[in-house]
C-alpha cells in the first residue's frame, strides 16, 4: 500500500488537476508525524529530498510523473534501483513468462537493494500490477508483508524471500 504520495511536475501544479488519493492513514505514526495523504506536487529537483522524508517515517511512495523524466533520474542515481516492472508484466499477458518468472524479477530486485542499501523503485509505467493476487505469493513475494513496512522489517519477516544463494556479500563471501 502506498502511504506517501507525489506527483512530479514541470508545469503549475494546479494544472496537473489529479483526483485525490483515497488512502487509509499509516499506523504507528505519531500525530506531529502524521502528513497529508493527497497527490504532493514537487519538482523532479525536490524528488530525494521527499523520498529521504518518507523513508525516515517509514513510508511506502507512489509517484505520478508528468515530466517522463522520473525514470531516467532514478536510473543515473546510485542509490535506486530501478526495476521496469511494466516489462514483465507486457510478458506474463504475453505468456513468455510465468507468474513464478514474474515474482522472482520482483524478489532479486528486492535482494539487491536489501544488499545494496538502495531504494527499490517498481516502475509501472502506464499499466496496473495486481500485487493483491496475481504477483502475490507468500514465499516468493509476500506482497501484504512487504507493502506494510514497519511488520516488513520487524522480527526478520524479510527473510522469506531470502535464498541461501543470496547470503553472500558483495564479494561472494558466505556471509552467514
Amino acid at each position: 500500500m502506498c502511504q506517501y504520495i507525489l506527483a512530479v511536475y514541470n508545469m503549475g501544479a494546479d494544472e496537473l488537476g489529479l483526483p485525490p488519493f483515497d488512502l487509509d492513514p499509516p499506523t504507528g505514526l505519531r500525530e506531529e508525524e502524521k502528513i497529508n495523504l493527497d497527490w504532493q506536487s514537487i519538482k523532479l529537483s525536490q524528488l530525494f529530498e521527499k523520498m529521504n522524508e518518507a523513508k525516515q517515517l517509514g513510508l511506502h511512495v507512489c509517484i505520478q510523473d508528468t515530466t517522463d523524466q522520473v525514470c531516467t533520474f532514478y536510473q543515473y542515481n546510485p542509490h535506486t534501483k530501478l526495476l521496469d516492472f511494466n516489462k514483465e508484466i507486457l510478458k506474463h499477458r504475453a505468456k513468455t513468462s510465468s507468474k513464478e518468472d514474474v515474482q522472482e524479477v520482483l524478489r532479486k530486485g528486492a535482494i539487491y537493494s536489501m544488499r545494496h542499501g538502495t531504494t527499490f523503485s517498481i516502475n509501472l509505467d502506464v499499466l496496473l500490477g495486481d500485487f493483491q493476487s496475481t504477483y502475490k505469493d507468500p514465499d516468493q513475494w509476500p506482497s501484504h508483508q512487504i507493502f506494510d513496512l514497519e511488520n516488513w522489517r520487524k522480527n526478520k519477516n524479510y527473510e522469506v524471500i531470502v535464498r541461501e544463494e543470496d547470503k553472500v556479500d558483495l564479494f561472494g563471501n558466505t556471509s552467514y
